[in-house]
């Protein structure tokens, strides 16, 4: 687990480290309850790496703003299938204003990604930083579109520079009761630590 607070300007977090954890209640329940209690409303990108999973309905029920991704870029790892990936990316934004997708830093994404994004200013699209998108997404149970953040600047250098100084506190989470009817995900497969960005 990531000190939410050594990390300066976060402002969202994702679980990349495979679908045990979206798609089980009860540890997305801890996961959105850090999320929420922090003063500025963390949001949550679900990957979508599973079709149970639960990210969307649990983020809604503790009010913290939520997106899934549209299209996993390098799903397969194939320059071919990666470019259809980031050509389908650009027709769906085209038609509905906007889109979110996810990678990995692999050699071939990289290399996809260099070719492709100096192009997006002759295609008409702008690439932004997710939480941009919130006030597309219409989110039940969040604040209105005006009262959210704006989109996420840039971390300036200076604010990098007194982490050493900073007290960094550790998150607790505190273990809730599982009820009875519901076994979660976790006592079949092992749940990984969180990546937050």
């Amino acid at each position: 687990m990531v000190q939410l607070g050594a990390i300066p300007g976060i402002s969202g977090g994702n679980n990349h480290m495979g679908s045990a954890l979206t798609r089980d209640p009860v540890t997305m329940g801890w996961l959105m309850e850090v999320l929420a209690g922090r003063g500025d409303a963390l949001y949550f990108v679900d990957s979508l790496t599973t079709d149970y999973s639960v990210a969307q309905k649990v983020a809604d029920s503790f009010r913290v703003p939520a997106l899934s991704r549209d299209v996993f870029l390098d799903h397969v790892d194939s320059e071919v299938k990666i470019r259809e990936q980031f050509d389908r990316l650009i027709a769906i934004a085209k038609r509905r204003g906007y889109t979110l997708a996810i990678g990995h830093p692999r050699v071939s994404t990289l290399t996809i990604l260099r070719e492709k994004l100096s192009e997006l200013d002759r295609l008409g699209v702008e690439l932004v930083p997710v939480s941009a998108l919130l006030p597309q997404y219409l989110i039940s149970g969040t604040a209105p579109v005006k009262q959210r953040r704006p989109p996420v600047q840039i971390a300036k250098q200076q604010v990098l520079e007194p982490m050493k100084k900073r007290e960094l506190k550790s998150i607790r989470i505190k273990q809730k009761p599982i009820k009875p009817n519901v076994q979660a995900a976790s006592d079949k497969l092992p749940v990984r630590e969180l990546d937050l960005f």
